[in-house]
């Protein structure tokens, strides 16, 4: 359906602008829009100043001794809680951390709260609901953990990649598959596959300075300046 309203459209439409590369070679393969039309144009994701101030802001007081590691987005389906929920039940001594903190908001909160509970972890998994500073908590987390099956581009995995943690995610389109590509700096695992978490948890437990460097470089991308220095360039 999408696809026919672009159709319909597509010659009144003066310039496109796609977050990924992937999505930019998607619409060029489709050859709906004129190529010459289509524009890379990287999410103004990484603010310096405001991630600056708000990094040094004190989580509460119950996790600031805590080993723990992070998860954020909304509770829905397609982040997969419930997954990371059961692999950090079943491997939380391997991860070697104190617990799972989830941010985030959303319809599934009541079947995550019962698949905590039936995993006995009311004391390890915690769902922090909304927040409007993640960057204290990332600054302080051993590292972000993603299990969700499509993130275009995954703003927490940039932001993470800026404040120079590790990150592990699964390895879907459009964001993770492009970080894969541009550097490989993050550790991925299979979509809901659980030898390939396992695998990759253990893996990840050897530390990799080129990766955070990697990492961080290519978040640099997602700054506020450039994002409107490409934005000017393409509407002139």
């Amino acid at each position: 359906f999408r696809k026919i309203i672009w159709k319909i459209f597509s010659k009144y439409i003066y310039k496109i602008t796609v977050p990924t590369k992937t999505t930019y070679e998607l619409l060029k393969n489709s050859k709906i829009f004129e190529i010459k039309k289509i524009f890379l144009l990287r999410d103004p994701v990484i603010d310096k100043e405001e991630i600056s101030k708000k990094k040094k802001l004190q989580i509460p007081l119950k996790f600031q001794r805590k080993n723990y590691i992070l998860a954020i987005g909304r509770l829905t389906g397609q982040k997969n809680f419930s997954f990371l929920i059961k692999m950090f039940s079943k491997y939380k001594k391997i991860m070697n951390v104190d617990c799972l903190l989830i941010i985030g908001e959303g319809e599934e909160r009541i079947k995550l709260q019962e698949i905590i509970k039936k995993n006995r972890c009311e004391s390890s998994i915690y769902l922090l609901g909304f927040k409007t500073n993640v960057y204290n908590f990332i600054n302080k987390c051993k590292f972000l953990i993603s299990t969700a099956e499509y993130e275009d581009p995954g703003f927490t995995l940039i932001e993470a990649a800026y404040l120079k943690k590790k990150i592990i995610t699964s390895l879907v389109k459009n964001g993770p598959i492009e970080m894969k590509q541009n550097g490989n700096f993050c550790y991925f695992f299979n979509f809901n596959n659980e030898k390939s978490f396992l695998k990759t948890i253990k893996s990840s437990r050897v530390k990799n300075r080129k990766k955070i460097k990697d990492a961080y470089k290519y978040s640099k991308q997602f700054l506020i300046g450039p994002h409107y220095k490409k934005l000017n360039e393409i509407l002139n």
